[in-house]
């Protein structure tokens, strides 16, 4: 017999790696105020929160241009009677799918930071 615990799938904890800690209240130097001291370190984190949310805005806006003009020469290229044309066109579609591979990869690494 086996228990829950043996056949449970092992816990990924490494979101937790990077969780700012606060309790260091005692860990200030009398000559600083640590009220002071406490509204830097938030107004810190909070200028930092904003600048990932429009960093990730900017991720979310260059993906969909690249998809969109993915999609464009997609459609030039079944558009496309000049054989010449057609593989400069098919050879950019493959660069641009690509580009959003690896886009899509550096996303998702980013994720689970």
């Amino acid at each position: 017999q086996q228990s829950g615990v043996e056949g449970a799938a092992a816990m990924n904890y490494s979101k937790w790696d990077h969780i700012e800690i606060s309790d260091d209240e005692d860990d200030t130097h009398p000559n600083v105020d640590t009220a002071s001291l406490f509204k830097w370190r938030h107004e810190s984190r909070i200028q930092r929160e904003e600048e990932d949310r429009q960093k990730k805005e900017m991720r979310k806006v260059m993906l969909q241009s690249l998809r969109d003009t993915k999609q464009k020469m997609a459609a030039d290229l079944q558009n496309q009677s000049d054989e010449k044309q057609a593989e400069t066109v098919q050879s950019q579609l493959k660069m641009l799918e690509e580009q959003e591979r690896i886009f899509l990869e550096k996303e998702a690494e980013l994720e689970r930071i």
